[in-house]
């Protein structure tokens, strides 16, 4: 089974366990990255779970009864859990080795994103539901690496004017704030700009030049 063959056959797992709880999920990173821009390799699942404070222990127990802990990251479940109460991303794997990140969304963004999400083919008749590209751009300008901005610019290029920036800006500009990083919303507004420009009849191509490094997240970001 190739890498990709892996990535699907994962999220199908995933599908069928989630929607067999009936629990809110979406499909985050670069998956969802890919289905929304540019598409680049990746090796792992990234995704949100509804899990607000004082649910944790539960989605997490549960999850872990099906989807073993990343392999070689912890010595236990106990201290796999610990990690995951503490960062709120529990680290996991299914049993062929694909990586899964599942942060444990309890915020009012967490929640209206993962009311927004949808169901999206991400490979053939393979559906997921997804982040929509308004709140992939959110996550990833928070998070800030050079691949989250090529993945950034590769969603405006491919969605263009079906951009909805009102609400990018309502719930980025304060994330932004709270993290001490109001330089980012900058960054992208440049980026936004240029793109504009290098927009035309005969020419849509994407910069490989991601902004300068900017310093990292105070905490991991969802993403």
């Amino acid at each position: 089974m190739s890498g990709f063959e892996g990535l699907v056959a994962a999220l199908d797992e995933l599908r069928t366990f989630f929607e067999a709880r009936s629990w809110s999920h979406c499909l985050i990173g670069g998956l969802a990255a890919n289905r929304w821009g540019e598409v680049r390799h990746t090796r792992d699942i990234d995704l949100v779970v509804l899990a607000e404070i004082g649910d944790e222990d539960g989605v997490i127990d549960e999850m872990l009864k099906v989807f073993p802990l990343r392999s070689g990251r912890f010595g236990s479940k106990a201290k796999g859990k610990s990690f995951a109460l503490q960062s709120r991303v529990l680290l996991l794997q299914t049993k062929a080795g694909v990586p899964i990140d599942v942060a444990l969304g309890a915020t009012g963004f967490e929640a209206e994103m993962l009311n927004r999400a949808k169901l999206v083919a991400i490979a053939s008749k393979h559906k997921f539901r997804t982040a929509s590209p308004e709140d992939i751009i959110v996550m990833k300008t928070i998070a800030g690496r050079a691949h989250d901005w090529r993945d950034i610019e590769g969603i405006i290029v491919r969605q263009g004017g079906q951009l909805d920036w009102k609400y990018i800006e309502r719930w980025l500009d304060p994330l932004l704030e709270i993290m001490e990083l109001p330089e980012r919303s900058e960054e992208l507004k440049t980026m936004r700009v240029r793109l504009d420009a290098e927009r035309g009849p005969t020419s849509r191509k994407v910069s490989a030049t991601p902004p300068k490094k900017r310093s990292q997240t105070k905490r991991r970001p969802p993403v």
